[in-house]
């Protein structure tokens, strides 16, 4: 592939909830505590590297700022499990370096990959559908007998910690958007993005078969700068089922379930597909907090510090 894609963009990136607000400042020094202990499940990402490994092989990112919108209060002051739900062409790796961070004394932090990516890349075929990747979220809530969680999803995530928080309520504590697809009962993924991404998207898969989202071949789209992340990214990074862009999604009740919903907008660079999501965040600013972290698309892995600082924050 000559030029750069969409995932949530295959297309390179260009160079909430109530009406009165605060500044915080997120940075990449002190997520406090150490991680411990990291739950693990077979055919899903694990993760076993304690604090000192990762503070050894994470170069620190620039210091990050936070905007929030105040309004959403935490459910308890306990340390909740995470369930972390990763984006387009990516899978459970991608929070090798951030889910340590969120990692304290019993608590679990759960990466699944859905079926079609990353090390189940192998399982990819034309029959996958949108509800698939949802079913595989789901069964991996129950399989775990998750209750009082954090449902965390990063951008194309965002759509598919929606559906499930409309199947299952009251398992979820609050729900967590990072840089990710906010979409409505009736829509797709696909139109929630520009209609030159869209365009793209639909000639890259048809060049490739029909079924499947071509692996991103630059992973400086995502924002990456430092040259083992890309590296690594580049490594991993795998095609993804098309039907997560074009099935139809359906809610049987209001987006978000009135659970509190937190977005992190990662600002720097800007990532042109989710644009339109984090629009509609703004539009409904009492619904939502927002905050802002100085980092790209793929901050999970850019700025982990900042981005577990903020998580953190909503439950303290």
């Amino acid at each position: 592939m000559t030029s750069p894609m969409p995932f949530g963009a295959l297309t390179a990136p260009n160079s909430a909830t109530r009406t009165h607000s605060r500044m915080s400042h997120a940075s990449e020094r002190g997520v406090a505590g150490e991680p411990s202990r990291i739950h693990s499940r077979v055919n899903r990402r694990t993760l076993f590297a304690g604090a000192a490994a990762l503070a050894a092989a994470v170069t620190p990112a620039a210091p990050a700022t936070a905007t929030a919108v105040t309004g959403v209060s935490s459910a308890s002051p306990a340390r909740p499990d995470y369930l972390l739900v990763h984006g387009g062409s990516h899978g459970g790796w991608c929070w090798r370096k951030l889910a340590p961070m969120l990692q304290r004394g019993e608590n679990r932090v759960i990466t699944p990959t859905i079926t079609g990516v990353g090390d189940r890349s192998h399982l990819l075929h034309a029959e996958l559908s949108y509800d698939d990747a949802v079913n595989d979220i789901i069964r991996t809530i129950e399989a775990e007998e998750l209750t009082d969680f954090v449902l965390v999803g990063h951008s194309i995530g965002g759509a598919y910690i929606t559906s499930v928080t409309d199947r299952m309520p009251e398992k979820i504590r609050r729900l967590v958007y990072l840089d990710a697809v906010v979409i409505e009962n009736g829509e797709t993924v696909l139109s929630t993005m520009p209609l030159g991404s869209q365009e793209v998207l639909r000639t890259l898969v048809a060049a490739t078969g029909g079924h499947a989202v071509p692996a991103p071949t630059d992973p400086t789209m995502f924002g990456l700068t430092d040259r083992n992340d890309i590296d690594w990214a580049k490594r991993q990074l795998t095609a993804h089922p098309w039907s997560t862009w074009s099935d139809t999604v359906t809610l049987t009740g209001p987006a978000g379930a009135g659970l509190p919903r937190h977005y992190i907008d990662f600002t720097e660079p800007a990532f042109p597909d989710i644009q339109a999501s984090k629009q509609r965040v703004l539009n409904n600013s009492r619904e939502w907090q927002l905050d802002r972290i100085n980092t790209g698309h793929d901050g999970m892995i850019s700025a982990p510090r900042a981005v577990a600082k903020q998580i953190l924050s909503y439950d303290r």
